[in-house]
């Protein structure tokens, strides 16, 4: 048999020719991915910061009510605790809650039995009466203090 030569080779080669390539993908999806990816995440820390930053401020301003004359004390934590409860649950009902009502609220704000036991229910009685024993305990910071950082974590 005949082998061709190196010639007769080349010139069949020289009629192969390679495939077009293929075009590059377009980035645009890959780029709106990205920025969807990126827009999700800074909406969900910012969610996570707005919920949290409330029971950070009434942390706060409790210590500073905690360091406030003792006379003053009731009626600011009271105020505080209808800002709380306003952030919490928007119901302009909420604003008029007072009494048993009030405290039964504060409950489930706070899914806790505190604000209707003898130590919690400061937080609902008349705040402008004078105390019945002037060597009463003092306001419960402590329990308000759990209270609020366990429902800033629920949020």
């Amino acid at each position: 048999m005949d082998q061709p030569d190196a010639t007769e080779l080349l010139a069949l080669l020289r009629e192969i020719h390679l495939p077009e390539p293929l075009p590059e993908p377009p980035l645009w999806p890959t780029a709106l991915a990205i920025a969807m990816i990126a827009l999700a995440i800074t909406v969900l820390v910012a969610k996570i910061a707005r919920r949290h930053s409330w029971a950070t401020q009434a942390s706060t301003e409790l210590r500073q009510i905690e360091r406030s004359p003792q006379s003053a004390a009731p009626l600011q934590t009271a105020k505080l605790l209808r800002r709380i409860a306003l952030t919490l649950d928007p119901d302009p009902r909420v604003r008029s809650l007072s009494g048993d009502a009030w405290l039964e609220h504060l409950n489930g704000l706070f899914n806790t039995g505190f604000f209707t036991t003898p130590e919690g229910r400061f937080c609902g009685g008349p705040l402008y009466s004078k105390p019945a024993d002037k060597t009463a305990g003092a306001l419960p910071y402590r329990q308000l203090h759990k209270l609020i950082k366990r429902r800033g974590r629920q949020s």
